[in-house]
């Protein structure tokens, strides 16, 4: 589930993260960072071309993702990282790269399985 984020708050979160990333940028490769309900820890971090990733710790030590989630829209990769309690999948994604799963659209109707 994706609590939702009212816009002003999305529009918030983004100037801060990206200040920051800037700001700190031979300390710190991450937008966003937060602990899930279950001890996982979220990164939500840039890509080439604009996009971004949501990559999932399986704690705070570990220096390697279980799960990551690209997304072509911003504002879903915000969503996400911010409102998403890491059960399921986050909404909006287009490319789930352990399994393969594809979403062009960012919605379940559209998954496929990438050769």
């Amino acid at each position: 589930m994706t609590l939702d984020i009212p816009q002003a708050a999305l529009f918030r979160h983004k100037l801060d993260g990206f200040a920051e990333y800037r700001l700190n940028a031979d300390q710190r490769w991450w937008f966003h960072k937060r602990e899930l309900p279950d001890g996982r820890v979220l990164y939500l971090h840039p890509q080439l071309l604009g996009n971004l990733r949501i990559g999932i710790s399986p704690n705070a030590d570990a220096d390697w993702f279980d799960q990551t989630y690209c997304f072509h829209d911003q504002d879903a990769a915000w969503r996400a990282a911010l409102g998403w309690d890491g059960e399921g999948d986050p909404e909006g994604w287009h490319r789930h790269h352990q399994t393969g799963r594809r979403r062009p659209d960012g919605t379940a109707e559209s998954e496929y399985l990438a050769d």
